[in-house]
């Protein structure tokens, strides 16, 4: 494999997906370490998609699941109940 050096067009596509990482540098990767790098934001996506999918519960809210779950969506609207964020806080 022969290396491929950047151009700068590359580090400016570069940067402005990952702005905090890319500064102006002089960078010599092959062209299939380059392919990678560029692969791995997706196969991270994917690979959360397919937790969250496996999280999810497949089955339907009963009718008693969903209105206690309305009801809680009420609670919160009216502050008569904590979320898990706020409790936190609170007992810090």
């Amino acid at each position: 494999m022969t290396p491929v050096k950047t151009q700068p067009n590359l580090l400016a596509i570069l940067h402005i997906k990952y702005p905090t990482m890319v500064n102006k540098i002089n960078l010599t990767v092959t062209e299939n370490q380059l392919k990678l790098v560029l692969k791995k934001p997706d196969t991270v996506k994917l690979e959360l998609l397919r937790l969250r999918a496996m999280l999810l519960p497949e089955d339907e809210l009963t009718d008693k699941e969903k209105r206690e779950r309305e009801e809680t969506r009420k609670e919160i609207a009216r502050d008569s109940a904590i979320t898990l964020e706020k409790l936190i806080k609170k007992l810090g």
